[in-house]
């Protein structure tokens, strides 16, 4: 069992990769503002729009 702040920096380690991946080049984090400094294509995926309701 870990606290919300390790389980949140551990998986967003795994999505930040598979983001990587995705877009193909080297990225570099934000880890103050969770976004990407060097590509606004991969800040496409850091959020997602929300659904109505």
């Amino acid at each position: 069992m870990a606290d919300a702040e390790v389980g949140h920096r551990t998986t967003s380690l795994c999505h930040l990769g598979r983001i990587a991946i995705r877009v193909g080049q080297r990225l570099e984090w934000d880890p103050v503002q969770e976004r990407f400094t060097n590509s606004e294509e991969a800040n496409g995926y850091v959020n997602r729009p929300m659904r109505r309701g």
